[in-house]
């Protein structure tokens, strides 16, 4: 059975949130989705990252198929912030999931649509489209799989020492964000061939 992949999902991604300037303290606003210029989604957010308890809450309102009426989503997620080696701070969110009635709380970077919430890539259960693509991914260097950052995870299980984050923690981080960096290249490279596709066929 194919699994849906990160490309095809809803998402929110801390590098966006950054951009927009709502790590700075209490802001609230809105996210929109589109799919070939048409609307697929919005959803309205508030984050806090001034408070001794940072979180981020979301609000929405969902429809299952063949119901006329919608549900409304009061959702929060907890944040964390880790200190950078040259100063600075970087944001998370822990994933407030449960999958086998096990909770997840993994720092995450980026939340995917997991059924009627939003959580991390695991309990979404989400793939890589660029998974199955071969030629196309050496452009932006070697992608390290999600399994190889789980186990750079583990090693790391000790994540500062007398205050600074250790260097096998710091080696993760830098690893993961490498590694979604590429993917998002990929998924950028995969959108403007689908285009180049599309505008060939109406000429």
């Amino acid at each position: 059975m194919t699994r849906y992949t990160v490309e095809q999902s809803k998402r929110i991604e801390l590098s966006w949130l950054k951009s927009k300037n709502f790590l700075e303290g209490y802001r609230s606003g809105n996210i929109k989705w589109s799919m070939n210029e048409n609307p697929t989604g919005n959803i309205n957010i508030v984050v806090d990252t001034f408070s001794e308890d940072p979180n981020i809450k979301l609000t929405y309102k969902i429809r299952k198929q063949r119901e006329e009426n919608w549900t409304d989503i009061n959702f929060s997620l907890k944040m964390e912030s880790l200190p950078c080696r040259f100063g600075g701070k970087k944001w998370f969110f822990i994933c407030g999931l449960f999958k086998n009635n096990k909770y997840c709380g993994q720092r995450v970077r980026i939340l995917y649509e997991a059924g009627n919430y939003f959580g991390c890539r695991k309990c979404a259960n989400l793939s890589y489209e660029s998974c199955n693509i071969s030629g196309l991914a050496k452009q932006f260097g070697r992608i390290v799989s999600f399994p190889e950052i789980e186990k750079i995870r583990e090693k790391a299980k000790r994540t500062h020492y007398n205050g600074k984050l250790t260097k096998k923690y710091l080696r993760y981080l830098r690893i993961e964000e490498k590694s979604e960096d590429s993917f998002v290249g990929i998924s950028m490279l995969l959108t403007e061939k689908v285009k180049r596709i599309k505008n060939n066929f109406r000429k």
